[in-house]
């Protein structure tokens, strides 16, 4: 059983068919402590941020799309190593979705992001010292 969740006595019909709808919808919502106001702000919350999470996936490959012809140009690419570059970039961000996925479940959401904005501080702030290229 994973850690947050509490293990439920009874299945959810035998617990139904016990009380009567008046208080079985009373028992639910004490049992859960969220009014339906506070469920229906949560569950916006949920599809915006997965909004958010899925507007940036499709930026990120936007901007590997824009560089490719930039890549073709500058490092002479064929057509089939342009479709390589965005495979290899698709693949790799599939692979670190889902770890990090998993690595949030296992350490919590919340200290993962954490950890990951301040690895993305630190990157920035050590970009700021780097010299510039000239072209």
């Amino acid at each position: 059983m994973s850690v947050g969740f509490r293990a439920l006595t009874g299945s959810v019909l035998e617990t139904r068919q016990s009380l009567s709808p008046h208080q079985s919808r009373e028992r639910g919502r004490h049992e859960l402590d969220i009014q339906p106001d506070e469920h229906e702000a949560a569950t916006r919350w949920v599809v915006g941020l997965t909004a958010i999470g899925s507007l940036m996936a499709a930026l990120d490959t936007l901007v590997v799309s824009t560089a490719l012809s930039t890549i073709r140009l500058d490092l002479g690419a064929s057509v089939e190593q342009l479709e390589w570059t965005v495979n290899a970039y698709n693949l790799s961000f599939a692979v670190l979705l889902i770890t990090g996925a998993a690595l949030g479940d296992r350490y919590g959401r919340r200290n993962l992001y954490a950890v990951g904005w301040a690895c993305s501080r630190r990157r920035r702030r050590s970009a700021r010292w780097r010299p510039t290229s000239a072209r």
